[in-house]
């Protein structure tokens, strides 16, 4: 069976211990080694302002969160979905104000406070109405929360923003994203979430399959230079534009073509795409998060591992 089809049985999971594996899903990511860019346990990648130690205090102090997240579901299941989001919002910014005084003022993972708070709203939401779900299910219901939020975020800037803003997406007070969405039309993460985050269920099933092959740290790595190669990742556009964002994505497919770290010539085309995140001084934010939400689920659909 696919793993994005594996039933859940979440109303047998109480909301500490969905937070906890959202905790665990995050430290995973955090840990593994070899990330192009990222931090890892043996290296900050390309960020001077944090290391492992300051990624995994920033998810443990995002348990409480997690749980609230999961709660806030629970109690607005019936609800409509849009108050249920308006409220998990808040609770949002409240984390953000925890992670930075976890870090330091670092900014270690809000763009996870977003997606993975609306899955954990959207497993207690399916806690209360279906008991027992899947995977994809469960980011369907991740579509009907977020509906229509590009819409009411982003639409509205390309009102507001002057000719030369608009063009060039720079705006005093804009964040990455608003920028991204009014220079090319990026809806980022807000679009994957209204669309059910289909590269996190892309992700639990490449994930599912490496882990069956061999070892975890490796299935890990493998899933992340599979999104790496598939998404457009927001932190990359950001940062280096199309032109760098195109690069890495053709050196991540050509690490998955050699065999990545199973072969001795995926391992130096993983070495080449390390090394180019490193001089261009690129990190793949946005596919780590999304490997995060991969995680998450997995661990949901097997908590007993």
């Amino acid at each position: 069976m696919s793993i994005c089809l594996r039933e859940m049985r979440l109303a047998g999971l109480a909301s500490g211990r969905l937070a906890s594996l959202a905790v665990q899903a995050a430290v995973l990511e955090a840990a593994t080694t070899l990330k192009p860019g990222l931090v890892c346990m043996d290296t900050r990648g390309i960020h001077s302002d944090m290391d492992i130690r300051t990624l995994v205090a920033s998810a443990f102090s995002l348990r409480v969160y997690f749980a609230q997240a999961v709660e806030c579901g629970r109690l607005h299941a019936e609800a409509d979905p849009g108050e249920c989001l308006r409220r998990l919002r808040a609770l949002g910014r409240a984390a953000e104000k925890t992670m930075f005084a976890a870090t330091g003022g670092v900014n270690t993972h809000k763009g996870l406070i977003f997606s993975q708070g609306l899955l954990c709203a959207a497993m207690g939401r399916l806690a209360v109405l279906r008991g027992a779900v899947c995977a994809a299910e469960v980011c369907a219901e991740v579509a009907v929360l977020a509906g229509g939020i590009v819409e009411q975020d982003l639409a509205p800037l390309r009102h507001t923003a002057g000719d030369e803003e608009a063009r060039h997406g720079a705006g005093r007070g804009r964040t990455a994203g608003e920028a991204l969405y009014l220079r090319y039309g990026e809806t980022g993460i807000r679009g994957e979430a209204e669309q059910g985050f289909p590269h996190a269920l892309m992700g639990l099933q490449m994930l599912w399959d490496a882990c069956a092959r061999g070892e975890f740290n490796r299935a890990v790595l493998h899933t992340l230079l599979v999104l790496m190669a598939e998404i457009r990742d927001t932190n990359i556009l950001w940062r280096g534009g199309p032109d760098k964002l195109r690069t890495i994505q053709t050196l991540a497919r050509r690490v998955l073509e050699l065999g990545g770290t199973d072969t001795p010539a995926g391992t130096m085309a993983l070495e080449e795409l390390r090394n180019y995140c490193l001089a261009q001084r690129l990190s793949p934010g946005g596919s780590a998060d999304m490997l995060c939400l991969a995680l998450f689920l997995y661990l949901v659909a097997q908590p007993e591992r």
